[in-house]
């Protein structure tokens, strides 16, 4: 089979991986982020955390087919933020007083930080997942498909780079690793991680792209 074919092959196979997604996430009968229950659950499950939320907020899981290969965007924060600088992460933040619920502030801030359209943004559902950061925000993630990757750029006072990895990879023991973070006192901590071409992602990332994994996983076993 030549390259065109083999391209072709994969395309319809990644196509075929985000008709089961969408079907899964159909299945999950989501409560709208309309609801005031959404975020009377969010705060339920928040104050069992070990880290008390001091905000809410949402981020974007965006996939996208590049040469037949189904990929997740991933940002690389800038390191003059006062919070996770210069970690890998997802594009997002924390609830603005003038979104009217939870997956608008995702699209707003993916808009603000990488220039993504909200036009050029399927948005599935949202991740059956939930956890405060380490600074406190308490992050709902909403898994989306992009129809284009035109016009995205990082907004330099937020983002150093917009980068994206195959979900093979990620889907691939060999690229797991231990990741040691240096904390402000000096001591180190080891986390799993994921590292690829010099990147590395870990924490609450490394968190939602498992729990993105296991939607596919359990999208592949369920008939659509």
């Amino acid at each position: 089979m030549g390259e065109d074919g083999k391209i072709l092959q994969f395309r319809d196979s990644a196509e075929q991986e985000l008709l089961s997604l969408r079907a899964f996430f159909r299945r999950q009968r989501d409560v709208d982020d309309k609801d005031e229950r959404l975020v009377s659950e969010l705060l339920r499950l928040a104050a069992r955390s070990e880290i008390r939320p001091r905000a809410l907020g949402a981020v974007l899981v965006p996939l996208f087919i590049h040469d037949g290969e189904l990929r997740l965007l991933y940002t690389k924060r800038s390191k003059r933020l006062a919070h996770h600088r210069g970690e890998v992460a997802f594009p997002g933040g924390k609830q603005d007083s003038t979104d009217p619920n939870l997956l608008m502030t995702a699209l707003r801030e993916a808009e603000e930080e990488i220039g993504l359209s909200p036009q050029r943004v399927e948005v599935l559902g949202r991740l059956p997942f939930f956890e405060v950061s380490r600074s406190g925000v308490a992050v709902v993630p909403y898994v989306s498909v992009l129809s284009s990757l035109d016009g995205i750029v990082a907004n330099t006072q937020e983002v150093e780079e917009v980068f994206s990895v195959p979900i093979s990879v990620l889907r691939d023991p060999g690229y797991r690793i231990t990741y040691h973070f240096d904390h402000p006192d000096g001591s180190r901590s080891a986390h799993p991680a994921i590292a690829y071409e010099g990147r590395v992602i870990w924490g609450l990332t490394l968190r939602i792209t498992l729990a993105l994994l296991r939607c596919f996983d359990c999208a592949k076993a369920s008939p659509r």
